[in-house]
């Protein structure tokens, strides 16, 4: 696993196949518990590919009430297709 911070303009973060985890710059300036929901979210993909239900149930276990940490800025940089 390789984990970098580089600048990105759509996306809090991303997880490539190969294991490679991107962090926006624009992460560093945001709360710590908005920090936590979408580092355990990219984490979570090096297991599981998909946001179905085993992947939201993980993020339930690791960070309670992580939806209503991330105000729904989880869901509109995310290409979630269904609700949350």
């Amino acid at each position: 696993m390789r984990v970098q911070i580089k600048q990105m303009t759509k996306k809090w973060a991303s997880c490539s196949p190969g294991g490679r985890i991107s962090l926006s710059k624009d992460l560093l300036r945001e709360d710590t518990a908005f920090q936590q929901v979408v580092i355990v979210h990219e984490l979570l993909h090096l297991r599981v590919a998909n946001h179905g239900k085993l992947f939201k149930s993980l993020m339930n276990a690791f960070v309670p009430g992580w939806e209503k940490s991330s105000n729904g800025r989880i869901r509109s940089m995310c290409s979630y297709n269904d609700p949350l």
